[in-house]
């Protein structure tokens, strides 16, 4: 007989956020690594306790136990342990689950999930000292501090910092050499001389003239399902797969953007930082002008590594991975960011859910928001049309036509239309903004007014040059066939919700507004300049 806890770590983003640098962002996300791969096994040795780690990592733990009574004692050691080095909470089951062998592990697993959620609604936690004559930390702000001292090596004026905070600038500084292999991928070499990580938003902005950086937020789809169905022999190998299927997915669109002799200008300087990268969880800083491209490229790779690798398992499920990316001025908060990523993900997800349970179709999926200045941009709340069709699917299956389209779709859009004047690039996103306030195709002359901007483009549109001009459609004209249809009456109606509320979307809207930042990967960033007045 064999007894399974469950355990798991307390709001973690609000952990790994508490602290003013993004280094130290991801020094705590390296922090928390090192704990679930290190801690469970050497707590055990000290307390004299044996277990069977089956899974940690991303915060959380199942373990297993041949003794109840160790379970009941390591718990709180695990807790107490992770308080100390973390600065954080972490709830753990009232009581292990008994399975007699590996076939009972799957329902064991499931009970025991259940009692980690009862013990965690049960706000069971470590209590953090209080005093009132003590500095709190100037880093989180929320922190004692324990320390008054210079954290970083620039900056030469001692601040107090708290444990916690310091710790993670600890990590912060080792950055280079805990994600060693992570770089060595990207440059597709292990001799990293020369080159360095970016410390802050500030630095990855130098690939973007107007100062602006995205963040990525992703995260799998369905993967608890995915667990809930694995032995426990599958669950480890699972666990450990997906700490490799994460960093791989990244490196794949990355690899491909250092070849690219644009990032190649940057000299010195690798350019993405990963500020949570466990389990099928993402956040990440990266170049703000192929942060679309990177995205949906790294859930492909993500989900075509780990359904192979189910499919090995002898599971056939298809994962897939939804992300969501924010552009923001490099000064923009991070936080911020994450919060505003987080709500776009959560929207995507279920639509990709409503998707997968109507047609039987597994599918990622890419969403994105714009912050322009300090402000978002309104959503439009017309009934009837809608200058956008966010999300955008990871898959060219005709049978989403209904749904949306594939972000494939937009990429190859801008591609196309790279030489579309600004000044017409500018009346077209106007003439988009109104739509989301027309309620009838006639209203406002819209099509007309449309119609006359697609007439100017096309008299100076080369590929309509020397042409029948009358019957031979400009790049203007195809890309709004592709996104949706010319006028008002083509445009496809979705219907997304569970209301029967329907809409008509175009992805011109979407397009204009990501404009300077749906850039491809493969292809040199000159190629795409040129237009103008």
């Amino acid at each position: 007989m064999r007894y399974l806890l469950a355990a798991e770590a307390d709001r973690i983003q609000d952990l790994l956020f508490r602290s003013s640098q993004l280094r130290e962002v991801a020094g705590g996300s390296q922090m928390l690594k090192r704990f679930c791969d290190d801690v469970p096994s050497l707590l055990g040795r000290a307390l004299g306790v044996p277990l069977e780690v089956i899974t940690a990592g991303g915060g959380g733990f199942f373990l297993s136990f041949a003794d109840p009574a160790h379970a009941q004692q390591f718990g709180p050691a695990l807790a107490e342990a992770y308080s100390r080095a973390t600065g954080g909470t972490l709830s753990y089951a009232a009581q292990a689950e008994p399975y007699e062998s590996d076939a009972d592990y799957g329902a064991a697993s499931q009970r025991a999930a259940a009692r980690l959620q009862a013990a965690k609604h049960a706000g069971r936690r470590i209590a953090l000292p209080q005093t009132p004559y003590v500095a709190f930390c100037e880093s989180c702000g929320v922190g004692l501090a324990e320390a008054h001292t210079a954290v970083w090596d620039e900056v030469e004026d001692p601040h107090y910092v708290c444990g916690a905070c310091r710790q993670k600038a600890n990590e912060g500084r080792g950055l280079l050499d805990s994600l060693r292999s992570f770089y060595q991928k990207i440059l597709g070499s292990t001799d990293l001389k020369g080159w360095d990580i970016a410390h802050s938003a500030d630095d990855i902005a130098r690939h973007d003239s107007r100062r602006y950086v995205a963040y990525i937020v992703a995260d799998g789809n369905g993967m608890g399902g995915v667990f809930r169905q694995c032995s426990k022999a599958q669950a480890t190998a699972l666990s450990k797969r997906l700490e490799e299927a994460i960093q791989d997915a990244v490196v794949s669109p990355l690899r491909v953007l250092m070849k690219n002799e644009d990032a190649a200008e940057q000299t010195g300087l690798l350019p993405v930082l990963p500020l949570i990268m466990g389990g099928d969880d993402l956040f990440a800083l990266v170049p703000a002008p192929w942060a679309l491209d990177i995205a949906g490229r790294l859930c492909n790779a993500f989900g075509e590594a780990m359904t192979s690798f189910v499919e090995e398992q002898g599971l056939p499920i298809a994962v897939t991975m939804t992300a969501a990316v924010v552009v923001c001025k490099a000064n923009y908060p991070y936080l911020l960011a994450h919060e505003i990523g987080e709500a776009r993900l959560s929207e995507a997800k279920r639509v990709v859910k409503a998707l997968a349970d109507a047609l039987k179709l597994p599918v990622g999926a890419v969403d994105f928001e714009v912050v322009l200045g300090s402000q978002l941009a309104p959503d439009s709340t017309a009934r009837s049309y809608r200058s956008t069709l966010r999300p955008y699917f990871l898959t060219d299956s005709p049978d989403i036509r209904k749904w949306g389209l594939p972000l494939s779709t937009l990429l190859e859009a801008r591609w196309e239309l790279a030489h579309l004047p600004a000044g017409r690039r500018s009346e077209l996103r106007e003439l988009f903004d109104q739509a989301n306030t027309v309620t009838t195709p006639n209203e406002g002359a819209w099509n007309g007014k449309l119609d006359a901007l697609v007439d100017r483009v096309k008299q100076v549109d080369p590929s309509t040059a020397g042409s029948d001009q009358a019957r031979e459609p400009s790049r203007l004209e195809k890309q709004l066939t592709k996104l949706g249809g010319v006028h008002l009456e083509d445009w496809p109606r979705l219907a997304r919700t569970h209301r029967a509320e329907r809409w008509a979307g175009h992805g011109l809207g979407d397009l204009l507004r990501v404009w300077d930042w749906a850039l491809r990967v493969d292809m040199p960033r000159r190629l795409y300049e040129g237009g103008g007045e």
